[in-house]
Order: C-alpha cells, then structure tokens, then sequence
C-alpha cells in the first residue's frame, strides 16, 4: 500500500490545453532503433507515399541529366617588380597580401570581365550556351515527341487562326548572359597560397574550355590595362602640375624682385655691412665723448685761472705759441721791474714807464686768453655737435636695420615659397621622366599558369547514383516526417508517454489479442493463461493484491475517460484471471447507460440484472442475495436504465448489495461509467478501495486520460491504483513460455516505448 501511495503521489503536470499536451515533452529524449521501426511500421503508407515518387523522380531525373564538363585554369598572383632599380614603384602595381587575392577573385567574376568574354566568344550567338541541354529541355522534347500528332495538329490550327505573322523569339540580353555565364563560373583560392584556380562547367566540353582561357586572359588583359591608364592618368597629373609649379615659380621670383625694388633693398648681406658700421660710430662715439669730457675739464681749468687775475698762468695753460711769448716777455718785464726796483726805486719813470708796458702786455695776455678760452669752447661745441650727430646716425642705422629686418622677413618667405616650388617642380619633373620610362616596362600582375584542355572527362555521376540518392533522401525525409507526425500525436503511444504527462503509473499493458473481439476476454484468459494477454492482467492482479495485505476483500472500480477504450473487456479478463487464481470473484456492470458486461461472460455465470435486484423491496433483496452469494463466481449485469440511473445508483441496495459482496468475495470488480462524459464514475467511487483507469492506445488522448485521473482522484477515498493501456501493438512482446511467462520486450520498444 505504501508502494502504491508513493507511486500515485507523483507530481502531477499542471492543467493543459490538448495541443499543448500534444508537444509537452515530445522530444526529450531520442527513440531507440524499435520504437523507430514501429513508428516506421505505423506510418508506412505515409512512408512509401514519400519515398516511391521521390526515388521515381531522382531516376527519371538521373536518366535525363546530361552530360557535364569542368574546365580549369590556373592563375597566380605574381607582382613584377620595376626591371631598373631607379624607376621606383609601377603605379597600379599589386602586392602579395591575403585580402588583395581576395579582392580579385571578385573581380575576376565582375561583370566587366564576364561582359568582355561573351563579347569575345559571341555567346549570345552560341547554341550550346544560349540553350544547353538540361533535363527540362530533354523531358519537353520526349513529351513532344510522344504527343508530336496532337501538337502538329494544334500547330496548323493556330497557324489558320491567326492573322498575324508569329513574333521572333526573344534574345536574351546581355545582361542575362552575364547572369547566366556567372551561374556556372567559380574562382577559388589554392589553400593558403597565391593561386587561384577558375572553373566552369557546361555540357560542351569545348565551350567550357574556351570560356575559362577567355575569362583568364580577359582578366589578365584588364589588369594590365588598368595598370596603364594609372600610369597615363599619372602622367597626365604630372603635366598638368609642371604646368602649373613652372608659372608658381616665375611668379614667386617675379614677387621677391618687385618686392625688393619697392622697398629699395639692397642685395644680400646689407645688414652685415650695417651692423659693421654701427660698431664703427659706437667707438667714434666713445672716443669723441672721451674728448668733451677732457675738453670740458680744460675749459673750467681755464675758467679758474681766468678768474684768478694771473694773466701769465692762464697764457702758459692755453697751450699757445702766442700765449707763451706772451707769458715769457710778462717774466722778463717782471725781472726788469725787480731789477729797476732795486736800482731806481719805485717811482723813478723807467719803473712807470715798465709797470705801463706790463699793464699793457697783461691786457694782451687776457686778450689772448679770452680768445684762447672761446677757441676751447668752440672745440667743446664741435665736439658735443659731433657726438649728436654720431648719436643720431648710430639710431638711424639702427632704424634702417630694423626696418631691413621685417622687409626681409617677407623676403625670405617669398624665396622659401619659390625654392619649395622650384624643388617640387624638379621632383615631379624627374618622375614625369621615370614614368614615361615605366610605360614601356608595364608587365601583368597576375599570371596564366595552367590553361584549360578541352580534352575533358565527364564529372557526371553514374545513373545509380540518382535513384540511390532519391531512396536515401526521400527515405530520410519520410522517416523524419513520420517522427514528428508521431511525436505531435495527441494521442497515448507510450507508458513512459502517459506517466510523464499525467503523473499516475501505468500498471498494465494489455496487447490487442486478434479475434478477441468474436470471443470473451474470460474465456480467451482461461484458454491462454501463459499469453501474453494473462500475462499482462496478472500485472494488475499483483497491483490489487498489494493493496489488499490485511483486507479480507477488495472492491476495484474500473473505468475509462470515454466511450470503446475496452474498460469493460479488462474486466472481463481480469475476472477470469482471477477466477482461474482460485479467487472468489464478484462482477457488477454498474454502467446503466452502455451495459455490455452480459456480453462478455457465460450465461451460466450471469445472476440477474442489477436493476431488478436494486429495486427489489429488502426482503425480495435478501432472498435474492442469499441464494447469489453462494456463488463463488457472479456476475451481475445490467440493462439500460434511462432516466433511472440516479435513482439506482442513489439507493440504499446498491450500498448493500456492495457491502455484502465485500464480506463474501475476495474481488469485487465494478464496471462503470467513462469519466468525462458522465459522473457516474466519480460518484460510486466512494464504494471501491481502487480505481483503475483504461485507455486505448492511439486513440485516446492523453490530455483526456489526465482529467480523468484528476476527476477520479478528487475524492479522497478511493486509491487511484494506475492507468492500464489497452490494445497496444503486439510485436513489442515476444513468444511467452509457459514456464516464464512474459518476455521483456527490448528497451525502446513498446510497451515500455520509447526514452521520449
């Protein structure tokens, strides 16, 4: 009991639409090889209806496909370098750089290069290009061939028909050829080399040749092309630019002499010679400072003496011829005077006489000496006038150097301008000349190494390769096709299946038994107790007596969520499982409303119908029952009740009649009602000790199974014993001996199914 109360309470998925319950889960886990091969056995018309015009049609196909050629060539990027050392780097040249190779493999397939080439090959013209063979084309000309009188017919028909002459074909334009000849052209790289290899493929061996060495040397020819006119547009640049730095330059030149004659600039190197005689006037200027300052001196040393009143000193500091004579006949009078002193005395007339000659040189000598004072002062005059002067010179040169300097700031840019211009113009100069010599050396970068034979061996595959092809295919696409339409059924394929989405176990499996349907399931059990069939009830025999271990009885009511899931056969099976078990057993069809247990049993083991027997008064009841309990095998079976089943089910015999099963029989099993259509099951729950649930395998839903468990389990009384799966495939089991019993069936198979 604890073992099945474990089991029951599983948890549960919550409520579901139908759809949703439909994926839930259908691709958790692949299935085994068995369950495929039993989806495969399911679906097997959907199978061949796949897998046989599929192959048909890859046959058909392969008995039309024409003949293929690929044609290849092979290039590599090879750049040549200048052939002369001094002619620098070939405009236009390439490099040898990954995504360079990568970038002419697209330019091999421009529809520049692909328009040159059908131009060169006419292939607008070309029959084998314009309208290959295919398979099209072969299956309309059989078709026609086939059907050439009706269409001869209709032909003459529409020719009388119509008034207007028939309209040319049309041609295709050069833009669909392009398109078309880029369908079957490929170019890809060699490894991680520096070659490339240019196919194509056509029906026509020669033509495909002819299209990969015309597409090579295209391409080679283009790039050298390109290379050339880089190289003319270059030197038509460097023309235009000599053109234009020559008259820069003369303008330049003609701008720094305009600019130097209006600013009365003198040639180069004049701030030099400035500069030297500023030095010159600045030591002129020093010295003739020196002599005002001596000259200065002298004129307050004479002012002094002038002002002192001796004559003779101030004649000998005048530094004078005139002064000194003067200077010596004052010093001789003076002598003569003394001397007249001494003889005559001081007023004897030749002193007077003398003193009067003294007075008179005396005023010679101030004369002298005022004119030798003003000459002095007049030298001070010239002096300071002269150091004015070199003062004045000294700040004009310097204002001429400074106004040099600004001028010749304009200067030299001017002969910057013109010596970058002038360099500039011999540069491009020489390159013009280089270039003109590169024109003449201009080699491809690109070179044809292999060209394409048109000796070409077919790369078709064989005839069998198609139909294989198609059956491997279609065959693959079938299988996954019947997976997925098994794995979206909503309905129960599994047991692993219906546990995982309702959450109860499944405690039977119960295999469809052919004919079992012309016999009763009892009677199909007792001639076959070690089938497969026996087997499987046995299983639930053991589930109900693990749930009656300290019961003297059992009642079990079973049931089903709708209508032919095969309840009522389970109960007639499992009866006479029991039966033949040596059970004392007791069945009551309680489905009022679709009795069929009557039907499943030997007339010798029916009693009467329980609808006379629950409404009979007690003491009919009693009398009834005692003479039915002695029985140890009934069968109450029932008819249709109509709209008395609530009165019927509602009553206290019925109560009774189950009570008084319960104390002489060790089973009692009650047939009821399905689930979802009515209430009936829910209601006699409250009677029975285990409930069981019948499903039908690939027809009843699982989302349909699981509202009925819930429904059943709503009550807390009954125990919800598990689901039994009825009528499954019975391959999933093997031969089952007497002495065993069931054979397990291999994993993956059904009745266990699959991992999903």
């Amino acid at each position: 009991m604890a073992l099945m109360d474990v089991r029951s309470a599983q948890p549960r998925p919550g409520a579901q639409g139908g759809v949703r319950a439909m994926f839930s889960g259908a691709f958790d886990e692949f299935p085994g090889p068995s369950e495929i091969l039993r989806v495969l056995r399911r679906h097997k018309l959907l199978i061949g209806g796949i897998v046989l015009p599929l192959t048909l049609l890859a046959s058909l196909y392969g008995a039309l496909a024409p003949e293929r050629y690929t044609a290849t060539a092979m290039m590599a990027l090879n750049p040549k370098d200048a052939p002369l050392p001094n002619l620098g780097t070939i405009p236009g040249q390439l490099i040898r750089d990954m995504p360079i190779l990568e970038t002419q493999l697209h330019v091999i397939l421009s529809p520049v290069v692909l328009g040159e080439v059908a131009d060169r090959l006419e292939l607008a013209s070309n029959p084998d290009f314009i309208d290959p063979p295919s398979v099209k084309g072969r299956l309309m000309a059989l078709l026609k061939e086939q059907a050439a009188p009706f269409t001869d017919w209709l032909d003459e028909l529409r020719r009388l028909l119509r008034t207007e002459p028939d309209e040319p074909a049309e041609q295709m334009t050069r833009d669909e050829i392009i398109e078309r000849l880029a369908e079957d052209i490929s170019v890809q790289q060699v490894g991680q080399s520096y070659a490339m290899t240019l196919s194509y493929r056509a029906a026509d061996p020669v033509l495909a040749a002819a299209v990969v060495n015309e597409t090579a040397r295209t391409y080679i020819r283009q790039q050298l092309d390109a290379k050339l006119q880089t190289a003319g547009g270059t030197g038509d640049y460097l023309e235009v630019r000599l053109a234009e730095l020559r008259d820069e330059v003369e303008r330049a030149d003609s701008q720094l002499e305009t600019y130097r004659a209006e600013n009365a600039l003198p040639v180069d190197g004049t701030e030099e010679v400035l500069s030297r005689r500023i030095a010159d006037l600045n030591l002129e200027l020093i010295d003739t400072r020196s002599q005002i300052a001596v000259t200065e001196a002298r004129v307050r040393a004479l002012e002094e003496l002038q002002a002192s009143g001796d004559p003779v000193a101030l004649a000998r500091a005048l530094d004078s011829q005139t002064a000194e004579q003067l200077a010596l006949e004052a010093a001789g009078l003076a002598r003569r005077r003394s001397e007249l002193l001494l003889s005559f005395g001081p007023e004897h007339p030749s002193v007077q006489a003398l003193r009067a000659d003294e007075t008179a040189l005396r005023r010679t000598i101030r004369e002298e000496a005022e004119r030798g004072l003003a000459a002095v002062v007049r030298d001070l005059d010239l002096l300071r006038v002269k150091a004015e002067e070199i003062g004045n010179e000294i700040t004009g040169a310097q204002d001429q150097i400074a106004r040099d300097q600004h001028a010749m700031v304009r200067i030299a840019n001017l002969k910057r301008d013109a010596d970058v211009n002038r360099r500039l113009y011999e540069e491009m100069l020489t390159q013009r000349k280089l270039l003109a010599e590169q024109r003449f050396l201009v080699q491809p970068d690109v070179e044809l190494v292999a060209e394409a034979s048109p000796d070409l061996e077919s790369r078709s595959p064989p005839f069998l390769f198609y139909p294989i092809i198609g059956f491997i295919g279609s065959g693959a696409l079938a299988t996954l096709l019947a997976l997925v339409r098994d794995r979206a059924d909503p309905r129960v394929r599994s047991a692993r299946q219906v546990e995982r989405l309702t959450g109860r176990p499944v405690v039977a499996r119960l295999p469809s038994v052919p004919r079992l349907g012309r016999q009763r399931p009892e009677a199909h059990v007792a001639k076959n107790p070690n089938g497969a069939y026996a087997e499987m009830l046995r299983h639930i025999y053991r589930d109900l007596e693990a749930e009656r271990p300290d019961r003297e009885s059992l009642v079990a009511l079973v049931t089903s969520s709708a209508p032919g899931e095969g309840k009522s056969s389970t109960v007639s099976g499992l009866a006479g499982l029991l039966r033949r078990s040596g059970k004392r057993v007791a069945v009551v069809d309680l489905d009022l409303r679709r009795p069929r247990l009557a039907k499943l049993f030997d007339e010798d083991d029916l009693g009467p119908a329980v609808n006379d027997l629950l409404a009979e008064p007690s003491e009919g009841w009693e009398r009834g029952m005692a003479g039915l309990l002695a029985r140890p095998f009934l069968v109450l079976p029932a008819r249709a009740a109509g709209n008395e089943v609530l009165s019927l089910l509602e009553s206290r015999q019925l109560a009774a009649t189950l009570r008084a099963l319960r104390l002489h029989y060790d089973f009692v099993l009650i047939d009821t009602p399905p689930v979802l259509p009515t209430s009936d099951a829910v209601f006699l729950g409250r009677y029975a000790d285990a409930v069981l649930v019948v499903c039908r395998w690939l027809r009843t839903e699982v989302s349909a199974v699981r509202e009925a468990c819930e429904r059943m389990a709503q009550r807390p009384a009954p125990s919800l014993l598990g689901i039994v799966v009825n009528r499954i495939d019975p391959s999933g089991y093997g031969t089952y001996a007497q002495s065993y019993g069931e054979q397990v069936p291999l994993e993956g198979s059904y009745p266990y199914g699959s991992k999903g």
